[in-house]
């Protein structure tokens, strides 16, 4: 679902040229996040929050490294949705 909200705020620029406002995607991922976290069973997670956004952190670095190839494949206009995450995972240190 995170990395849903880095495409859709993405797509609506290149795709429309219309600029969303800033920090809207961080917004988008802490509020969900929030939500999810209430809800789920704290049994199915590692415990404390800096173990869930470490954990968090690897998934998406993963799945930012697959994305990467596939746009590299299929829409090169695109890659930076990828890099964007993978640069900001990588410069956190997180993991």
């Amino acid at each position: 679902m995170l990395r849903s909200f880095a495409y859709a705020c993405s797509a609506v620029s290149l795709l429309r040229g219309v600029d969303l406002p800033a920090g809207i995607e961080q917004r988008l991922r802490d509020e969900f996040l929030t939500e999810y976290l209430a809800a789920v069973d704290p049994s199915l997670l590692p415990p404390g929050r800096e173990a869930v956004d470490r954990l968090l952190s690897v998934f998406e670095l993963e799945k930012s490294v697959y994305e990467l190839r596939y746009e590299l494949d299929h829409r090169p206009d695109w890659v930076g949705i990828p890099v964007e995450t993978i640069e900001r995972i990588l410069a956190a240190g997180v993991v």
